[in-house]
This record gives structure tokens, C-alpha cells and sequence, in this order.
């Protein structure tokens, strides 16, 4: 149910991983995906739907194909965000996501972000991390008629993102805080290489945890980008 393989851009290293909660299990309600977007932009995601199994992995489904469905045709990630919200609630069906979507200017590093419940973005650069945390709303599936609120700000030079789920930062013997801190110290020496930071917070990920993991991460590299412009300072 997510992409064997995501969009992949000149100028970007983009690694993403799921984690079960279980070794035994390969269906999940967290998901994350890559969209490719007009204007040199990228719709980055990643989301947790309520429950497991089966019909939470049929439910994610649906919603990935929504988010794509909306975000190729709206520039506004704040409404895409609404849209899906209220097919979700549209549907009957007792269904719930957080989710977190953030799309980035690839030429100018601006990001907008729509959130709904999910942790804060880490950002890192070499030494250092910090967080973001774009103003959010409820989960999606709850509140028919919700606005999601834009965040934005810009992606420092050489800096690199962490989008995930809570099982990466949080279990019942570990606070969200001081799982945040420990994942944004490993994102501060590890983010230049996206695919070994991504394995590092991996081995991080909490024992006994009874959640699934979901995470993306990117950073964007000194190249031309696809249209053929000046890398940005």
C-alpha cells in the first residue's frame, strides 16, 4: 500500500522507511509519499491512520490516493488538507489520521505546511537541530467543515528535514520530548546523507514500541536543478 518507490528529483536526496510495530506484520496505517508538483515544488507527507491491520492499511490507501488526487490540482496545502478531511468524514466510516503535509519550493527553500496532529518537523544542519511546529488542527476524519491553517517557513541552506509519525518519538517509556531530542541529534550529525540518517533513527526506533513507524527525510544538494537554474544560495 505505499509506493515501492518514490519521486526522485536532481536536486533533492529524498530516503524514506517504514518500521512495523511488529517483525511478523506488513500492513500498517502510517504512510508517507512523495509528489511531485508543478513549478519546481514537492509535496512531502507522511500520516498515521488510527488502529492497525487490515483496515487500517485499506484506509491509508484511500487516503494516499486522495492527498494525490487533490495536491496535483491545488497549490494550497492547507486545502488539500481540508479536501481530504472532508472526504473522510463523507465516507460513514469511522476513520482517523493524523497527518502532516508540507510542500517545498525547490528553488527558493520555502516550505507551507498543513498539519494535523502530527510531531513537529526536525530540522538539522551540521552541529545543530531545531524544531518547527506549524500550527495544526484536528485529525483528519473528525471535523467535517475544518481549515487547516499554513505554516511557512524556509529551509535553511544545507539543512536537512525530518518528517514522521509518533511511533518514532514517543512510546510509553519514552516522552515525545526527549524522543524528539534524540532523533534531532542523530538528524544534526547524520542529515548530509539522508539514507544512513534514515537507518540510524531506525535502530533508534523504541523498544517494545506498539506502534508502526513512518519517515521521510530530505535534503536538498548543491546541483542545477531540472530546469536548468542556479542552485540557490
Amino acid at each position: 500500500m505505499l509506493p515501492r518507490q518514490v519521486a526522485s528529483f536532481p536536486d533533492m536526496a529524498i530516503a524514506t522507511k517504514y518500521l512495523p510495530s511488529r517483525a511478523d506484520w506488513r500492513i500498517c496505517g502510517d504512510f508517507y509519499d512523495v509528489i511531485e508538483l508543478p513549478d519546481n515544488r514537492v509535496g512531502l507527507l507522511v500520516g498515521d491512520v488510527q488502529g492497525h491491520g487490515v483496515e487500517a492499511a485499506a484506509a491509508m490507501g484511500q487516503i494516499r490516493v486522495a492527498f494525490r488526487a487533490y495536491a496535483t490540482n491545488q497549490s494550497d496545502p492547507g486545502v488539500v488538507l481540508g479536501e481530504t478531511n472532508r472526504l473522510l468524514t463523507e465516507t460513514g466510516e469511522i476513520v482517523f489520521a493524523t497527518c502532516g503535509y508540507l510542500v517545498l519550493d525547490r528553488q527558493t527553500g520555502v516550505m507551507q505546511a498543513a498539519w494535523a496532529g502530527q510531531p513537529p518537523v526536525v530540522l538539522a544542519t551540521k552541529g545543530s537541530y531545531e524544531f518547527w511546529e506549524p500550527e495544526t488542527g484536528p485529525p483528519l476524519g473528525v471535523l467535517p467543515d475544518t481549515e487547516y491553517a499554513v505554516s511557512t517557513r524556509s529551509l535553511p541552506p544545507g539543512g536537512a528535514l525530518l518528517l514522521c509519525s509518533d511511533g518514532l518519538v514517543e512510546s510509553s517509556d519514552l516522552p515525545m520530548a526527549d524522543g524528539l531530542a534524540l532523533v534531532g541529534e542523530a538528524l544534526a550529525e547524520h542529515g548530509e546523507d539522508p539514507e544512513a540518517a534514515a537507518d540510524i533513527l531506525a535502530e533508534m526506533a523504541p523498544a517494545g514500541r506498539g506502534d508502526d513507524i513512518a519517515l521521510l527525510i530530505t535534503r536538498m544538494t548543491d546541483v542545477e536543478d531540472a530546469d536548468g537554474d542556479e542552485p540557490r544560495d
